[in-house]
């Protein structure tokens, strides 16, 4: 039974069994950095609008909405069936474990000493749970794919 619950504007997608939450501005690249990953290999959950609710202490679970899972609206191009095209791709719901919110403006990092590239993270309150968070530039030419699987490697994933 659930405790609590509410909803996200975003892409909710499965990474290596962990869900992530795509936010952003409308427009700023969320469902063309989804495509991306539905083309490496991950599913799609929910786009647009995203539930959220807290199934057990501790934990928050996101998923789509029932008539329109297995669909992704991409401006400009129009609504893809998920399932036509990534047979196998669209999960039902998977825990939150990290938000992505894009972002089309660089960020002055000139702040840095020597310039060095940090992080922007930090954690967002979601049902009463901490969610890891990271800021991430839209901007054209970079592999947001790549570096969405790269952010969830070296932090949520386990190596042995």
């Amino acid at each position: 039974m659930c405790i609590h619950k509410a909803s996200s504007h975003g892409v909710f997608v499965m990474l290596y069994g962990k869900g992530v939450l795509v936010t952003g501005k409308p427009g700023v690249g969320k469902s063309q950095l989804v495509l991306a990953l539905l083309d490496r290999g991950h599913h799609l959950i929910a786009d647009d609008l995203v539930l959220l609710m807290e199934k057990t202490k501790g934990k928050v679970w996101g998923q789509g909405v029932e008539n329109y899972q297995g669909f992704l609206a991409v401006r400009d191009v129009g609504i893809f069936d998920i399932n036509q095209l990534y047979p196998s791709q669209v999960a039902k719901s998977a825990p939150l474990e990290l938000i992505i919110d894009l972002y089309d403006a660089p960020i002055d990092l000139a702040f840095s000493c020597n310039h060095d590239v940090e992080a922007i993270s930090t954690t967002t309150t979601v049902l009463g749970c901490q969610i890891l968070t990271y800021k991430v530039s839209a901007q054209a030419n970079r592999p947001l794919a790549l570096l969405l699987e790269c952010i969830l490697r070296r932090d949520l994933l386990e190596y042995r």
